[in-house]
């Protein structure tokens, strides 16, 4: 209120801040963490009330607290995190998703490294990697421009639909202040745009229907410009990324859930749009003894096992696979069941992956694997090929992740 009566008090119009603290058709909405709850939502109204005319708050959405590996935040302790630090070693959009992904809003929350790792590697699996497989698959497929659909078909009006939907029920969560609730549910419609182009398949209706194809790339294209707009409250940068893409820089509401690129329309580059992350990654903005922590420990490495022939190793067949589910074993900790989708058939394999990786951050995952090894039964689940994945000696396993533009069932050589 006082920042107010001094700014109108510079414009020469002193009883000017009143159309505001007076006017009740002005919508005061505090932003406060629970703390101040009694003081915000009690004792200030009615403060306010008695001296008046004074309009009073029309929403006080409370936060809870976010604390930091089960701390709360302390400068003086060293529990707190400088995004001074933060902001010279990465982007700002995968901190603004995790805390926004995270927020307190109906409980404590914890705010660890490993949570943030896993998503920023969500969004850059989900959100970026849809983006760049369609753009990429337009260079490479329709020279670069926006193709002609032949036709709308139910899927492509389910997807329209559900764009429409999720942009109206983002409207309704964002106008109520349910910031976490609306992040998830655009993050659910990236999903369903990835599945729509896995569905599709566009990598084999490239060669069989162009028609078909050119349809899938234009209404996947339009869901992008979607995402854009209504990502953007959260992650700006990126979004703005994507706008230079599609040659598209509105951000009306009203627009998201529309065919807003036209066909024919000439597309920038691809580029990608979030690296993902390894663990121990934050160890760069923690160094000790003075020694930068972005340079790997002398982890000891295994052995170079005895040398195969050239012809052996020729009978090795790896292929690009897509994860579509993922199961738990039972009585296994370390194992998962995948059943992975390669472009003809579907395939199950068990894999070690449950001490690194969350069945989250599997599905929808591109992976390498090899698909003529002798099937095997482990844990009473037959395991038919097996999933590529680096060591890095020091108790770290990261999948092998064929490029961008793989599709199921792509050979790797």
């Amino acid at each position: 209120m006082s920042s107010t009566i001094e700014l109108f008090a510079k414009r020469g119009e002193p009883e000017g801040w009143k159309d505001y603290w007076f006017d009740p058709e002005t919508r005061l909405v505090q932003f406060i963490g629970k703390d101040n709850i009694v003081f915000h939502a009690i004792i200030e109204p009615s403060v306010l009330h008695g001296l008046g005319s004074y309009i009073l708050p029309w929403n006080i959405p409370a936060n809870e607290y976010l604390n930091i590996r089960g701390e709360k935040f302390s400068t003086s302790r060293g529990t707190a995190i400088w995004l001074t630090d933060y902001l010279a070693h990465f982007p700002p959009d995968p901190m603004r998703y995790a805390l926004a992904i995270n927020a307190p809003e109906n409980r404590d929350a914890d705010f660890t490294w490993d949570e943030f790792r896993q998503r920023n590697n969500e969004l850059a699996d989900v959100f970026g990697n849809y983006v760049n497989r369609i753009m990429k698959f337009a260079h490479k497929t329709f020279e670069g421009r926006v193709p002609e659909p032949a036709g709308e078909g139910p899927e492509e009006r389910e997807l329209i639909a559900s764009a429409a939907a999720a942009r109206d029920e983002m409207e309704e969560l964002l106008r109520n202040f349910k910031l976490k609730a609306a992040c998830l549910r655009v993050m659910d419609l990236a999903r369903e745009g990835n599945r729509y182009f896995d569905q599709s398949q566009p990598w084999k209706t490239a060669k069989t229907d162009k028609h078909k194809c050119a349809t899938t790339i234009y209404y996947s294209i339009q869901l992008a410009d979607t995402l854009r707009i209504l990502f953007t409250p959260f992650i700006p940068f990126t979004c703005s990324k994507i706008s230079k893409m599609l040659g598209n820089s509105s951000l009306l509401w009203s627009d998201a859930g529309g065919e807003n690129i036209p066909s024919g329309r000439e597309l920038g580059e691809p580029e990608i749009l979030l690296e993902k992350l390894k663990k121990g990654f934050e160890k760069v903005m923690q160094p000790e003894d003075g020694k930068s922590g972005t340079a790997d420990s002398e982890a000891e490495k295994p052995a170079i096992k005895e040398t195969v022939s050239y012809d052996d190793f020729m009978k090795i067949d790896m292929r690009a696979g897509i994860v579509k589910e993922v199961h738990d074993i039972e009585g296994a900790d370390k194992l998962f069941r995948l059943m992975v989708d390669m472009g003809d058939h579907t395939r199950q394999l068990v894999a070690g992956m449950k001490p690194f990786y969350s069945k989250e951050e599997l599905i929808d995952r591109k992976i390498v694997v090899l698909v003529n090894l002798q099937p095997i039964k482990i844990r009473g689940v037959v395991s038919n090929g097996m999933v590529l994945a680096s060591d890095d000696g020091k108790g770290g396993v990261y999948l092998l992740q064929p490029g961008s533009d793989a599709c199921p069932g792509d050979g790797i050589h």
